[in-house]
């Protein structure tokens, strides 16, 4: 395994090497007038009028992940209390199919990729098979679901302790790869192969810090190999990790082996919560482009965008700093730019209460337009949305303090400038 540590002080900004750009990104955090820095004054704000589609199922259920179907329509996945769920709506909001996992302990899932013959792969964790005492450790979990919602598979998987896994991408030949974590001493990087059938193909951990490596999201390659995008700290505790750093890698598809990587020499110090700060990437026509949520002393929250080529080459980089408290949880690559979505709170501090958010920017990464959703009373999050004709039908959860209980949702939205 190689990786190399960029150190910003001793890279020269005006060179034009590989090194030399990544450097030059963490210069350019540095100084406002470089980014393509965009506060809630510069963008468009947005009204919605258009109708919500509603269900409650459970009433405790937390969308981990939610992507845009072959036929249109939206798939969730995550969690209620012990159990796991998956939630598949058609375009105009209606109920297609909904399971739910429910076994003698924990199981949550993660991340859902639909798979080429129309199924769907779920990933995430489970205790209900450990082998440890009291069913206290956990394994990776990993299901597959024909197009009606039928279960075709399970499998588990598991190193020392807890494993968990946090991404799944479908590869060469039905073929699937996953990224997760391992926690022995420390929490590891955990990479892994299967077969269409959830065979083992092989399996890999990786070090990359002294003490924490969060494999966070994966990524296919033009060139077939994978990439793998994630945290790693040189301190701090679980769940609590105070200083840290991105990391990317490629991977080798046949082997698993790390053939190109870099970490990030940018130390950040805020707090980071890996299961609940999202940082995920996409494939863009020319590389990826990747979303990480960071907090400032400022009770705000910085979102970063970065656009690289698919040599690792920085392409552009931006943040966006609100003048409340945004928290994206993911986003998707239009021809015109980025959709990120999320949620905005008060501040900080007032955590109870939420509007969702859409942001959407333009091929540099400046915000263009803020569009919300729902209004301060409850917590709503959007976790996705599909875009048709010029509406966008935007996805995601909602709870409500007076009656304690959460709902699913699409809404139908009719976008209009505000006057």
């Amino acid at each position: 395994m190689v990786l190399r540590t960029i150190d910003v002080s001793k890279v020269k900004p005006q060179s034009a090497s590989f090194l030399s750009r990544v450097g030059l990104y963490f210069s350019l955090l540095l100084s406002i007038g470089f980014l393509n820095a965009c506060s809630d004054n510069e963008a468009v704000l947005k009204e919605s009028s258009g109708t919500t589609v509603y269900h409650v199922k459970n009433g405790n259920e937390v969308v981990s992940r939610m992507i845009t179907t072959r036929d249109g329509g939206i798939m969730m996945v995550g969690s209620y209390g012990n159990d796991a769920f998956l939630f598949h709506m058609g375009s105009d909001g209606e109920e297609k199919w909904h399971v739910t996992i429910s076994e003698s302990g924990l199981d949550a899932f993660n991340d859902v990729c639909e798979t080429s013959d129309g199924g769907f792969v779920v990933c995430g964790y489970t205790n209900s098979y450990s082998l440890g005492v009291n069913n206290v450790f956990q394994d990776g979990l990993v299901m597959k679901f024909d197009r009606d919602g039928r279960e075709v598979w399970r499998r588990t998987y598991g190193l020392d302790r807890d494993d968990w896994l946090t991404s799944i991408v479908e590869v060469e030949n039905g073929n699937l790869f996953l990224g997760g974590i391992n926690r022995t001493d420390n929490m590891d990087t955990w990479i892994l192969k299967l077969d269409q059938n959830g065979r083992l193909i092989w399996s890999k951990r990786y070090e990359i810090g002294p003490y924490f490596d969060l494999c966070m999201d994966v990524e296919v390659k033009p060139d077939g190999n994978y990439a793998i995008l994630g945290y790693a700290s040189p301190s701090g505790v679980a769940f609590e990790i105070r200083k840290y750093r991105i990391y990317f890698a490629s991977i080798q598809k046949d082997s698993g082996t790390i053939n190109q990587g870099w970490i990030y020499a940018e130390e950040r110090t805020e707090p980071i919560d890996p299961f609940r700060n999202f940082l995920t990437f996409h494939k863009t026509s020319d590389g990826f482009c990747w979303m990480d949520n960071s907090s400032t002393t400022t009770n705000k929250r910085v979102v970063l965008m970065v656009q690289t080529n698919f040599s690792g080459d920085v392409l552009n980089s931006s943040y966006i700093q609100s003048e409340k408290f945004n928290k994206m949880v993911d986003f998707k690559v239009s021809n015109d730019g980025f959709a990120l979505f999320g949620s905005e709170y008060p501040d900080q501090v007032q955590l109870t209460s939420s509007k969702g958010l859409m942001m959407e920017l333009d091929k540099s990464g400046t915000v263009v337009s803020r569009i919300y959703s729902g209004n301060e009373n409850g917590q709503r999050v959007l976790f996705g949305g599909i875009q048709a004709n010029g509406h966008w039908r935007l996805g995601g959860s909602t709870w409500n303090d007076q009656i304690g209980r959460s709902k699913l949702f699409l809404e139908k939205l009719d976008v209009k400038s505000a006057q």
